[in-house]
């Protein structure tokens, strides 16, 4: 996509462009409305010239781990690392609209695959189950930290368990 015609685009024009590339993706609506704000909390925090200065920075990933560490700071009262990594993830993904021509090959899901998807009920799925293994646990914990939104709602259970709710429960 041409950069200085998205610059040039309004807030809301940008928004509304890059949530036709969000749909294209055949992500979750959660994920598409979740991306669709968070992408631009730098404009929304600081300014057009901040959120673009940013995602276009050479050195991207620092800049943009600076430049969210320190309006989070200033606006945040949730966990910051955390935060950090999510809105980071939405910045690459608009980083990936924008080297798109507007969409980008949806990812196929498993079933747009299968020729004949109710032959596969029937059908006996060789599946290698790892044996479990401390190192089979980390692994999968490290792939779980890794998913971009779910460490907010874990967030807002543990907030709403251990910090609201605390023991008044009796």
């Amino acid at each position: 996509m041409d950069i200085d015609k998205l610059k040039a685009l309004s807030y809301e024009e940008l928004r509304a462009l890059y949530k036709i590339f969000l749909h294209s993706q055949n992500i979750s609506k959660l994920t598409v409305n979740t991306a669709y704000v968070d992408t631009f909390y730098l404009w929304r925090k600081g300014s057009k010239d901040l959120f673009w200065n940013t995602v276009s920075a050479m050195d991207f990933e620092d800049s943009a781990k600076n430049e969210l560490l320190k309006a989070l700071t200033e606006n945040s009262t949730g966990n910051i690392k955390s935060l950090v990594s999510s809105y980071l993830s939405h910045l690459r993904r608009f980083r990936l609209f924008l080297s798109s021509d507007g969409t980008a090959q949806p990812f196929t899901s498993m079933q747009e695959k299968v020729t004949n998807p109710s032959r596969t009920r029937k059908k006996r799925l060789d599946i290698g189950v790892p044996v479990p293994s401390i190192d089979q646990v980390e692994n999968y914990l490290e792939k779980w930290d890794g998913l971009e939104n779910y460490h907010l709602q874990e967030d807002a259970l543990h907030k709403l368990f251990f910090k609201l709710y605390n023991g008044t429960m009796n």
